[in-house]
């Protein structure tokens, strides 16, 4: 994905969109600015989202289930363990030394492995802040807010107090291929990347960059090293206590508070935003 143009020598600017309500509260009162909430993939928009379908191919193709075992005896037994521990945990490990030493089919350890994944923590970001369908999407019509990151790629990923994320750009693909057991047992950081940025077609719009918590969803995490908030975009429809909530925060903050507008040939520009409202 060419993101030449967000990039500058603080980062790569990158978005998450919110919206005005959630629930009885606006989102705005919820926002830090050191954490990040991680939903988990069943709570996302795209129900098929993470949900890929697996299968043990290699039974399908007539050959024997032991040699699969017997390799996985290796990979994960003793002290070789050439395999990333932060995504095969003990749960997940105790569940493949299971399957290795009993007569267990395939489906038994491909329920573990759809349990993980689904399990993972997922936070989206998009590096287009001037899109419509995600202000009126992910931003509750227009009347919601983006929160901007600047976004340092490397220092993230050489980080010794990442090793509990993962930073992934979605690709965009006509259909979903079958992840076989033993790409997961045997590549499993490669079959484990595939799954969790590829999505279909339809949702190309979003241009997503994605981060995943190994260490689980559902939950507000530390906003990861190399990762800064550096703004907060309000959307044309914002209403006054959401304004004021964030225009209070983003003083505290010292980072800047804009607004979308809407030109008259419907194209999006950005101004400072109004400290005040009516």
């Amino acid at each position: 994905m060419n993101v030449t143009n967000q990039s500058s020598p603080h980062g790569v600017s990158l978005y998450r969109f919110q919206p005005y309500s959630d629930g009885l509260n606006i989102r705005a009162e919820r926002i830090q600015r050191d954490a990040l909430w991680f939903s988990t993939p069943k709570r996302l928009n795209d129900p098929m989202d993470v949900d890929h379908p697996m299968d043990d191919l290699m039974a399908e193709a007539g050959a024997t289930g032991s040699g699969l075992k017997d390799l996985a005896k290796v990979m994960y037994g003793g002290a070789l363990k050439r395999f990333p521990k932060e995504l095969v945990n003990d749960d997940l490990q105790e569940a493949i030394h299971g399957w290795v030493g009993s007569d267990q089919d395939s489906d038994v350890l491909l329920t573990h492995f759809r349990e993980r994944f689904q399990n993972l923590g997922v936070a989206c970001f998009t590096p287009n802040w001037n899109c419509p369908p995600m202000w009126a999407h992910y931003a509750e019509n227009w009347k919601g807010f983006a929160l901007e990151y600047s976004v340092r790629q490397m220092p993230m990923a050489s980080s010794s107090e990442n090793n509990m994320f993962w930073q992934f750009w979605v690709n965009y693909a006509s259909r979903i291929s079958q992840t076989s057991l033993s790409e997961l047992l045997l590549s499993p950081y490669e079959a484990a990347a595939r799954i969790l940025s590829t999505k279909t077609l339809p949702w190309s719009y979003e241009n997503e960059w994605r981060l995943i918590s190994l260490g689980g969803g559902d939950k507000a995490l530390r906003v990861p090293v190399g990762m800064t908030l550096s703004g907060v975009i309000l959307g044309p429809k914002s209403p006054c206590d959401q304004s004021k909530v964030l225009g209070k925060k983003c003083s505290d903050w010292s980072v800047p508070l804009r607004q979308v507008i809407v030109g008259m040939d419907r194209t999006l520009h950005l101004r400072e935003a109004r400290r005040e409202c009516q």
